[in-house]
């Protein structure tokens, strides 16, 4: 039996005292420690006729990768005196909360970089320094980081670990190694030479960075910062350094000071002793990163293009149509926005579980430049990362502490800042924050509210949300919005600032409840105005928030059975959605509780007034309805002042019939910020401008990375700088063989021998376009599907008639009276490109059309609802037969299908049926 002594063992076979994590790992009980260094080197031993410099460079590799063995290391250390806190080693980058075993460090499935963060870059035996640079000069070099480029790319795209990597260079190296050797090419043996076999050297012969972002220690018990260097003290009479406790202390009367330790003693593998935080925080610099980001190629012409709002006023495209970046100012009261080198940001925190059997929340601070377009701005690598919250758990009732490096940074770009956006010379940048996006709880730990079932839990009105007793339910029912009492940002300031002066916590506590505000850090913005400048996410709010909420009321009140929800799946089969638009993937009998966003807004705008119209009452299924269009109104990319107010008005009659219909213990917060949406959009533009799909994309991106459930904090900002550098350089040459995993398919056209009108049918045509015959060729070339403006369009021959893209909307004349132009119905026949030969030569493409017949029924499902009912029938107008592509207004969705009507039989009083074939036409 081996010596125990504490925690560690002697191992006989090799005379040395190790940890009893590593008797274990490397087969210290079985004797095998003295064939691991082999084993290690065994695919290197292939190659003969390595040189002596090449094999010391793969002893490092292996060194480097999996660790110095432990026995090797404690013979090292035999001669070594005493470990004084002088003597140890601060890892930094190796810290996390929670407690880490050593065997931690030998992971094979790391993703923390330790084989980084192990080197010194100011070591005079390592030829590595920090300078990630590339001497482009240099053909080998050039080739180098191509290659290397290529490998990180291929990472980024398969979310590849570290580990892997690691293990991959090592693999190219060989290869690289045994070709030189048999084939004798001296070139390709000084590249494998120069083949990195770390990731910091593989960094750095690539060009990229991964550490361009400051780490903070965090007290775990108040979460106070603090720079790593000022973790330690030297105490009066004596010389040696020991370290410091929080210093932090409330400012109350009587408080005590919160003296938790801000590090830990960790022991390495080789003996030796670090001190490591126990939390920490990454965050980066949001002028640093912008520079960066300038230094692409055509984004600074992307970020200072003109930023011109609609010249229809009525219409609301982005946020530059809004009320907040049209009036926006600054110290001096002229308008912001006017100098093209003023930036606008807008922020979103939010948390997410990294790991699938562990309840740890991780929260990320996203920065998006509003100044790109909206088609651009919210793309991956265009967003900036300012800051990683480390869990296990969330904030409780603020995030002050984590904003301050954040707001520091902000009062900095309100001054201006120097950046370089060109290849000889610097500009003056500013910029502001000007808009928080995120879901409820974030925003109120960010802008200085109460909890949502607080008295005064509205952040944009003093509404009072009573409670009868203590623990009942909270009543947010009440309609009235006319008596509500609007919040204003001066006045929300002013009381934090009284609130901040309290000297006691009991008292600080009471002041919170009766004027219903917090202090925030983001209070220090001179141009903040936390009561205009959050906004309501309407994915939260309209989709998940109302949406599931609806659902789950239909159950419990047995509105809906196991019954039923298997015929809502059966019509759910019915419907064929055009392409261009989300279609459920699964049925909502069993998987409703996790539907996602994107699966709710597609149920409640395409699915739902079918699937339910003979299920729910008339009552509840008109109560739907002007939900859905509500939601039809505000779900688009560009929004008419009208379409608000119209919303508005739906919305507000929605929630008092819900109040009526489901009591009003059933309400919820999210139906009061239904009615606040209205200023949001007026203020920001429509909600693609803001709601939060594309933040919850990039935290589904994040949860794809590898760990290892250790030092969580600083690997994944690693990967995130990592992805992004990747992201945004050119990599054109690799587009080959390494295409995104979502990438849109061009949709080719199948093109149709050359053919001739038809006299008749060459007259219809220019009568259709408003020209004369002789401007119109008579050749022309027919198709089957066309891709015409990024909207696929196809005829009755694609795909067997069961395309769904057949399917469009015309404005065209009534023909009964022909003055009212309305939106109709109808199928494509064929498709043409024809050649309009005058006034210049161009070309066209026409749709051949037949209408659907009007029914006699065709607001069967009520006025409002967007559900019409059209005969099965077609009608042909000789004059409207042929449209423009460009003419069309929009597809829709139609569901032909045999129903049972009941109609009032005015001889015998009473209802009769009716059994007809017709086409349900859902307008999108």
């Amino acid at each position: 039996m081996p010596k125990v002594k504490g925690n560690r063992k002697f191992c006989i076979h090799c005379k040395s005292t190790i940890s009893r994590s590593h008797y274990y790992s490397f087969g210290h009980n079985r004797g095998l420690c003295a064939n691991i260094k082999k084993h290690l080197l065994h695919p290197l031993n292939a190659s003969k006729q390595v040189d002596t410099s090449q094999r010391q460079e793969s002893s490092n590799l292996q060194n480097q990768n999996f660790g110095n063995h432990p026995c090797e290391e404690e013979e090292k250390q035999q001669e070594s005196q005493p470990v004084t806190i002088d003597d140890v080693d601060f890892d930094l980058d190796n810290a996390e909360a929670g407690d880490a075993d050593s065997n931690d460090d030998f992971s094979s499935d790391s993703d923390s970089d330790s084989e980084l963060d192990e080197v010194d870059p100011s070591d005079s035996e390592n030829d590595e320094v920090a300078d990630h640079s590339v001497d482009v000069e240099c053909p080998r070099a050039k080739c180098l980081a191509l290659v290397l480029r290529a490998i990180f790319l291929f990472q980024v795209h398969a979310f590849i670990s570290n580990a892997s990597i690691v293990v991959l260079l090592g693999m190219i190296r060989v290869v690289i190694n045994l070709i030189a050797s048999l084939a004798c090419f001296d070139i390709l043996s000084s590249f494998a030479k120069e083949f990195p076999s770390t990731l910091y050297s593989a960094y750095k012969k690539a060009g990229i960075t991964v550490d361009d972002f400051e780490t903070w220690v965090v007290c775990p018990q108040c979460n106070s910062l603090y720079k790593f260097d000022n973790c330690f003290e030297t105490r009066k009479g004596h010389s040696k350094k020991t370290v410091k406790s929080c210093t932090f202390k409330p400012p109350f009367t009587r408080a005590v000071q919160c003296n938790t330790k801000l590090l830990k003693v960790r022991f390495t593998a080789a003996g030796n002793t670090t001190y490591v935080p126990k939390k920490i925080y990454c965050t980066r610099r949001i002028d640093s990163t912008v520079q960066k980001y300038l230094q692409r190629p055509k984004f600074k012409e992307l970020l200072l293009e003109s930023k011109k709002a609609t010249q229809d006023d009525n219409v609301i495209k982005d946020i530059y149509d809004g009320k907040t970046w049209k009036n926006f100012t600054d110290e001096e009261g002229e308008l912001f926005f006017t100098d093209k080198r003023n930036l606008g940001l807008m922020m979103n925190i939010d948390w997410f579980q990294p790991f699938t059997n562990s309840d740890y929340s991780l929260g990320v601070i996203y920065m998006v430049l509003l100044n790109l377009p909206r088609e651009e701005r919210f793309k991956y690598e265009n967003v900036i990362v300012c800051g990683i919250i480390p869990g296990p758990k969330e904030p409780s009732k603020n995030v002050n502490t984590f904003l301050k490096p954040i707001v520091t940074d902000l009062l900095n770009g309100w001054k201006g800042v120097m950046l370089k956006d060109g290849i000889y010379g610097k500009s003056l940048y500013k910029y502001a924050l000007i808009s928080l996006s995120s879901d409820i709880p974030a925003t109120r730990k960010c802008c200085g509210f109460l909890g949502f079932s607080a008295k005064l839990g509205c952040s944009k009105c003093f509404k009072k949300f009573p409670t009868k007793n203590f623990g009942d339910k909270t009543d947010y029912s009440g309609f009235d919005i006319e008596n509500w009492d609007l919040r204003t940002g001066k006045q929300h300031k002013v009381a934090a600032g009284l609130i901040e002066r309290c000297k006691t916590k009991t008292g600080k506590e009471k002041m919170e409840k009766q004027l219903g505000v917090r202090f925030s850090q983001l209070f220090d913005l001179p141009y903040f105005d936390p009561i205009e400048m959050h906004v309501i996410d309407p994915m939260h709010n309209l989709l998940l928030g109302t949406g599931k909420l609806l659902i789950k009321l239909w159950l419990k009140t047995g509105t809906l059975t196991e019954q039923k929800l298997k015929t809502i799946d059966r019509l759910q089969n019915h419907i064929k959605v055009p392409s261009g638009y989300s279609k459920m993937a699964r049925h909502i009998s069993k998987y409703y509780k996790r539907f996602k966003a994107e699966e709710c807004k597609t149920f409640l705008l395409i699915y739902s007034l079918y699937c339910c119209k003979r299920i729910l009452g008339r009552k509840k299924l008109a109560n739907l309805t002007k939900y859905v269009n509500a939601c039809r109104l505000l779900c688009r990319k560009s929004i008419k002042k009208e379409d608000i107010s119209r919303a508005h008005e739906l919305l507000l009659d929605f929630c008092k019939g819900f109040q009526e219909l489901y009591g009003k213990e059933n309400c919820t917060p999210n139906m009061h910020l239904h009615l606040h949406l209205k200023e949001c959009l007026e203020n920001f533009g429509p909600v693609y401008a803001f709601w939060c799909f594309s933040f919850e994309r990039y935290n589904g991106t994040l949860g794809n990375f590898h760990t290892n459930n250790y030092n969580i904090v600083s690997t994944f900002m690693k990967k995130i700088v990592l992805s992004q550098n990747i992201s945004s350089m050119d990599h054109s040459l690799y587009d080959s063989f390494l295409k995104p995993k979502s990438a849109p398919r061009q949709i080719q056209s199948r093109k149709k021998k050359e053919k001739s009108f038809l006299d008749d049918q060459h007259k219809h045509i220019a009568s259709a376009l408003s020209m004369e015959q002789v401007n119109l060729s008579t050749f022309y070339n027919d198709y089957d599907h066309v891709t015409f403006d990024g909207i696929k369009y196809s005829s009755i021959k694609h795909k067997n008639g069961e395309s769904a893209d057949k399917f469009v909307m015309v404005p065209i004349p009534d023909k009964k009276e022909p003055n009212n132009i309305i939106l109709r119905p109808g199928e494509i026949l064929n498709l043409y490109k024809i050649q309009i030969v005058k006034p210049r030569c161009e070309f066209d493409y026409v749709a051949e059309c037949r209408w659907f017949k009007p029914y006699d029924y065709q607001d069967e499902f009520g006025l409002d609802c967007p559900l019409k009912v059209w005969n099965s029938n077609y009608e042909h107008w000789k004059f409207y037969t042929y449209v423009r592509l460009s003419d069309i207004k929009t597809k829709f969705i139609c569901i032909k299908k045999n129903c049972t009507f009941k109609r009032n039989d005015l001889i015998y009083r009473r209802k009769k049926k009716i059994y007809d074939t017709v086409h349900f036409v859902l307008d999108l």
